[in-house]
C-alpha cells in the first residue's frame, strides 16, 4: 500500500522541480553539447611509386565524422588566435576499407592572421615528425604507422570568420582551400618526413546536436509526474 504524500512534502517536491526546469532548461546554456559532424569527399594525392599505392588510390571515395566540445576554453588567451585542446573528441576517416581513427584531439582557428581564416581540426600523437595529445588508430601501411589525422579549411580573403572564437557550426562555407590528410610515418627512422595521404571535402555536415543539460529538465518534469501519481493513488 502506497502511503499517502503530504501536502508540505508535495509543495517541496514540486517548488524544486519547477525550479530546475527554469533554471537549466529555460536558461542559456553555459555549454554547447557534443556536437556531430559528418564529411565526405576523395582522395587527392597522386599515389604512382608512393609506399600508399596498394592500400589507396587517386580518386577513391572518403567518408568520415567527427565530435567537437565548444564549452573548451580558448588557451591561446589573445583575439588573432584561438587554441582548444580537446575541442576535438573524436575523428574517423574510411577510405577503400581503410580506417583511421583519433581522440582527444584540437581545434585551432586564426582570424585574420596574416590575412588569412583558418579553421584546423587535428588529432596527432607525439612520435616522429608529430606532437599531439590525441590518440589515433589505423593500420600500418607499408611499413608506416598513422600518426595524425586533419581537416584544414583556409581562406585567404580573412573574411570566413568574425572572431578566434570556437567555430559554431563548422562549415566549408566561407572558405576557398579545403582538405584532409592522414599523416604517416616510419617507426624505424623518426627523423624521416610523414608521407601525407590528401584528400578533398565535399560536404561537412552538422548529424547531431543536443544541449548536455537538456536531460535535467526532463528529469525534473518526472519528479513532478511521480508525485502527482503517487498523491493520485493514495487518494
Amino acid at each position: 500500500m502506497l502511503k499517502s504524500v503530504s501536502p508540505v512534502r508535495m509543495g517541496l517536491l514540486v517548488a524544486s522541480a519547477v525550479c530546475l526546469i527554469f533554471s537549466v532548461g529555460f536558461s542559456t546554456p553555459s555549454r554547447a553539447a557534443l556536437i556531430s559532424y559528418s564529411f565526405n569527399g576523395s582522395v587527392a594525392t597522386e599515389l604512382t611509386g608512393s609506399p600508399l599505392a596498394g592500400t589507396f588510390s587517386f580518386g577513391q571515395s572518403v567518408t568520415g565524422g567527427f565530435v567537437v566540445d565548444t564549452s573548451v576554453p580558448d588557451a591561446d588567451g589573445g583575439s588573432l588566435y584561438g587554441f582548444f585542446p580537446g575541442g576535438l573528441v573524436s575523428i574517423s576517416v574510411d577510405t577503400g576499407g581503410y580506417n583511421a581513427s583519433g581522440t582527444n584531439g584540437l581545434i585551432d582557428t586564426a582570424d585574420n592572421a596574416a590575412g588569412s581564416d583558418a579553421v584546423g581540426i587535428a588529432a596527432f600523437i607525439t612520435a616522429g615528425p608529430f606532437v599531439g595529445s590525441a590518440s589515433v588508430t589505423g593500420a600500418s601501411v607499408a611499413g608506416l604507422d598513422l600518426g595524425g589525422i586533419l581537416i584544414s579549411l583556409m581562406d585567404s580573403t580573412g573574411t570566413a570568420l568574425s572572431s578566434d572564437a570556437f567555430p559554431n557550426p563548422i562549415s566549408l562555407s566561407g572558405f576557398d582551400d579545403i582538405y584532409g590528410v592522414l599523416e604517416f610515418y616510419d617507426p624505424q627512422d623518426l627523423e624521416a618526413d610523414p608521407t601525407s595521404l590528401t584528400f578533398s571535402l565535399e560536404t561537412i555536415e552538422v548529424t547531431t546536436s543536443v544541449p548536455a543539460p537538456a536531460v535535467l529538465p526532463l528529469f525534473a518534469l518526472g519528479l513532478v509526474g511521480l508525485g502527482f501519481a503517487r498523491r493520485k493513488r493514495a487518494a
